[in-house]
């Protein structure tokens, strides 16, 4: 195989590669919609990965690679649909905070109020 047909080879790998990790964001905001709840995602995550698409997309846009661009653009369009759900969710209760208020039940039949153990990090 010479170095042109390799290159090309590597070249399609790359852009179905980048046509397919963005889409898997596609499962994630269903599984949202569908448990109506952001609780699992934590916020740093998200919205670390989200501001790191927003600041590589304007090199992606400047660069001359097509699969660059077409890879950064896609997943910020996807990754925002993750971001919305998560936080429509996360802000109409459905997603509580990992140390907020969900912590201490005294209202629970039985409870000590006492705190709950705190989730892993």
């Amino acid at each position: 195989m010479s170095f042109m047909e390799n290159h090309s080879l590597i070249r399609t790998i790359g852009f179905v590669a980048s046509l397919a990790l963005p889409l898997f964001n596609i499962p994630l905001m269903v599984k949202i919609i569908r448990r109506r709840s952001s609780e699992d995602l934590s916020l740093v995550w998200l919205l670390g990965v989200f501001s790191c698409l927003i600041l590589i997309e304007p090199a992606a846009l400047a660069s001359s690679d097509f699969i660059f661009r077409f890879f950064a653009t896609l997943n910020v369009i996807l990754f925002s649909g993750v971001v919305a759900t998560a936080l429509y969710f996360r802000l109409k209760g459905g997603g509580k905070s990992e140390r907020g208020s969900d912590l201490i039940r005294p209202s629970e039949p039985g409870g000590t109020g006492a705190p709950k153990a705190l989730p892993p990090i």
